[in-house]
């Protein structure tokens, strides 16, 4: 399935959005997001499908288009004070990550990371198949006093098994360890739809750039950026006048704390447009993607991606990745339509329960954007249904909360699913006694 903002009669006029099979029931839900909700706009959604056989031969396009109005993507990156920056920048001389409840201060308090779970894309790999080997959270900043238009990333990621880069693999070779990357823009999508239209790196005027992070075995760990060589020279080197500081004494996981120094890209492409970052109630949006790797001693079992137009080629094809705003300290993200501030949501969603890990009472949270008959429940890792919490009861439209007791259930991992006529989706919680 393909969509775009404007008519298109073949695939490649589209971005694909979903693959539908049997194992999804040939249904999938897409939404659209505007990075901020002053961006919120209706706008003419073109959808196209097109079926393949056995032997991968495609049949003609059927297409068809709605009027959609978008919803209000939750993750930004935010303008840090002063006072926060500064922090950091002692973290990283004593080499020490400052607890995760300082780091998160530093952000608004309703502040949502990005998060990664193994219900986003696998772009590489076979394995990763629990949040416990491979999911994560970050949160990041951005700073417009220091002259070195400095951006921040907080990872918190969970792994069961950490294996770092081994120095002889150089920062190049991190993308088959434990790390993570992402990709970047300096310019604003002329598109919030469907984002940059860069089907590869560009500099000039548009850079983009790819980043990398990880442990180092022998050495520290390191922050990298790549610019597809596009420039004039290319950028592919360890970024300077930046730094990553990692801790991982907590089992199952482990925390990379980064400066980014941006000003750099362009001390060695002189050609390359800087970052413009904005202050105050300023708002801006660039091109932007999260992954991580995941090495469990053998190779890179799986990547993960964050944007939903990942493919195994997002790494290098700024249009698989995502619209995100850039927002100044004093400019609010507060939702701006009557629908979202009666409380109404306009998707459907299921929400990580909480707290989790759990012993032995979660809850369990979930939105419907319209009336629907709602069934939800809990099964082993086996497959085996342990719990029906919700069992075909007719619900309204906005957010919702159940309760799940886990009182006469064994430790472990457990699915909780939630079907609709219009909507299914799952996700894992542990249970620890």
């Amino acid at each position: 399935m393909f969509f775009a903002d404007t008519a298109f009669t073949s695939g490649k006029g589209g971005s694909l959005v979903a693959t539908l099979n049997a194992e999804n029931n040939f249904t999938a839900t897409h939404t659209t997001m505007a990075p901020h909700p002053d961006l919120v706009t209706s706008f003419d959604a073109y959808y196209g499908v097109v079926g393949r056989s056995d032997k991968g031969t495609a049949s003609e396009m059927t297409a068809d288009m709605i009027n959609a109005e978008m919803s209000v993507r939750e993750n930004y990156i935010v303008e840090l004070s002063e006072d926060a920056v500064n922090a950091v920048a002692g973290a990283l001389e004593t080499g020490i990550v400052p607890d995760a409840s300082v780091l998160g201060g530093f952000f608004p308090a309703d502040y949502k990371p990005f998060e990664i779970t193994t219900d986003n894309i696998r772009t590489e790999g076979s394995g990763g198949d629990s949040n416990e080997d491979i999911s994560a959270k970050f949160w990041v900043g951005f700073e417009t006093f220091t002259g070195g238009d400095l951006i921040v990333f907080y990872a918190e990621i969970m792994d069961d098994v950490v294996i770092p880069t081994p120095e002889a693999s150089g920062v190049g070779g991190g993308w088959n360890f434990d790390s993570w990357e992402g990709g970047i823009g300096t310019y604003e999508p002329a598109s919030l739809v469907t984002g940059s239209d860069h089907e590869s790196f560009e500099s000039g005027d548009e850079p983009d750039y790819q980043l990398r992070a990880g442990f180092m075995g022998g050495r520290a760990p390191y922050i990298m950026a790549w610019d597809g060589d596009s420039g004039d020279p290319g950028y592919n080197q360890e970024v300077g006048n930046s730094a990553t500081i990692g801790d991982s004494s907590q089992a199952g996981m482990y925390r990379l704390l980064t400066v980014l120094s941006t000003i750099e890209f362009s001390g060695v492409n002189t050609g390359a447009k800087d970052f413009d970052f904005p202050t105050g109630t300023g708002v801006t949006t660039v091109p932007f993607q999260l992954a991580i790797n995941d090495n469990d001693g053998t190779g890179r079992d799986a990547q993960y991606a964050w944007s939903s137009k990942s493919t195994s080629q997002w790494w290098n094809t700024p249009s698989q990745w995502e619209v995100v705003a850039l927002v100044g300290a004093d400019a609010t993200y507060s939702v701006s339509n009557e629908e979202e501030i009666a409380g109404q949501p306009t998707n459907y969603k299921l929400e990580q329960n909480y707290p989790n890990p759990f012993n032995p009472s979660t809850t369990i949270q979930f939105s419907l954007a319209a009336a629907q008959d709602v069934t939800l429940e809990v099964y082993n890792m086996l497959g085996q249904k342990v719990a029906t919490l919700i069992q075909g009861e007719t619900l309204s439209a906005g957010n919702h909360t159940q309760k799940f007791d886990a009182s006469a259930l064994s430790s472990g991992m457990y699915v909780y699913r939630i079907s609709t006529p219009n909507f299914v989706q799952s996700r894992t919680m542990m249970l620890i006694k």
